[in-house]
């Protein structure tokens, strides 16, 4: 699936309309921080977890039940994710791809 596909995919669970994504009017997920943070600001609590595990997984880190000490990494790596791999991630969360 191409990176343009999956902007389509997240846009019409955004709630973007039709029109707007026929028009290629819609958010660059794949690049725009602002975009995808509004996107997982949308997710469900139990869409929320799914996508932590699956940002651990695009991001290739440790296993979530590590100890502490590699929890830490785990999160300074959260915090410093791309727009791309929270996209990723949302996609594999939502089951859109």
């Amino acid at each position: 699936m191409t990176q343009e596909e999956k902007r389509i995919k997240l846009a019409k669970a955004d709630g973007e309309d039709n029109d707007s994504i026929k028009r290629g009017l819609i958010p660059d997920y794949f690049n725009d921080l602002n975009a995808v943070q509004e996107l997982q600001d949308k997710l469900t609590n139990d869409q929320q977890f799914e996508f932590v595990y699956h940002l651990n997984d695009v991001l290739g880190l440790v296993p979530l039940s590590s100890p502490a000490s590699y929890r830490e990494v785990v999160l300074f790596a959260f915090t410093n994710a791309t727009a791309a791999q929270r996209a990723e991630a949302i996609g594999l969360a939502l089951n859109l791809w």
